[in-house]
């Protein structure tokens, strides 16, 4: 499903346009990470010019059947400048027929598409002392981002919801880095995990940034729960990454 470059910026709808650069890309391979993750990486020329922070993200303006698009947000995973090339990893919701699935799954190199940004609120803030983690599936390209994008003072824990064991990836663990996979229960509630998590670990506030990405209605949980143990506002980076029922688009949490 591969287009001409003034076709792939043409399809980028005007409300997408104000939210940053528009890059035109080419995929250069797909590949299966986990059983319910795929990673797609993709080339550009412009890309010499592309900068990313650890945990940005990118819109991707998705070619659909016929003249359509549909717009979605994924982390960067990772990008070398070296090679122009970027690596999105897409989270599969199961065997629903939703337009990112399909775009994956059916995706092959030479297809080209479009991209915006990057931007997003979960980034890494290189001032942090220490980092605390918590996401589910869909989180976890961001988590690994600003995982390996630790400066060295820093030390971190990564809780890591997953729907199987089948998804957990390699993470590089050190006497800094601390990684803890937590296997939600099948009939539960997504964030169930995280939540019992969280009630069980002594509350550490002081110098302590927070990442909570996920589940809408999971991530506002975690972050009052967090909020009334004492962690600061300013100091809990949030998103709902996705919400049942409703294809693409992510939400800021601050409430």
């Amino acid at each position: 499903m591969s287009a001409s470059a003034s076709q792939i910026s043409d399809r980028v709808p005007d409300r997408l346009k104000r939210k940053g650069r528009i890059w035109e890309l080419e995929i250069t391979d797909v590949r299966p990470v986990t059983a319910t993750m795929h990673r797609v990486i993709a080339t550009g020329p412009a890309l010499s010019e592309f900068t990313v922070r650890p945990g940005q993200s990118l819109i991707l303006v998705l070619p659909q059947e016929g003249d359509g698009v549909d717009a979605r947000h994924y982390t960067v995973r990772s990008f070398d400048p070296k090679t122009r090339q970027i690596a999105i990893d897409v989270a599969l919701h199961g065997t629903r027929k939703t337009p990112a699935n399909r775009w994956v799954l059916s995706a092959e190199a030479g297809d080209r598409f479009a991209a915006v940004g990057p931007r997003g609120h979960v980034v890494l803030k290189e001032d942090a002392t220490h980092h605390l983690i918590c996401v589910d599936e869909t989180g976890l390209p961001a988590a690994q981002a600003i995982l390996e994008g630790l400066p060295a003072h820093a030390s971190a824990l990564a809780l890591i919801e997953i729907g199987m064991p089948d998804s957990r990836q390699p993470i590089v663990e050190s006497d800094r880095i601390e990684v803890r996979w937590l296997c939600r229960a099948d009939g539960t509630a997504p964030g169930a995990a995280l939540i019992s998590a969280l009630h069980d670990m002594p509350p550490q506030p002081d110098a302590t940034h927070v990442y909570l990405a996920g589940e809408t209605s999971a991530v506002r949980d975690q972050r009052r729960l967090l909020v009334s143990y004492g962690y600061a506002k300013t100091e809990i980076s949030a998103e709902g990454y996705w919400r049942p029922g409703r294809n693409g688009g992510h939400d800021h949490i601050d409430d």
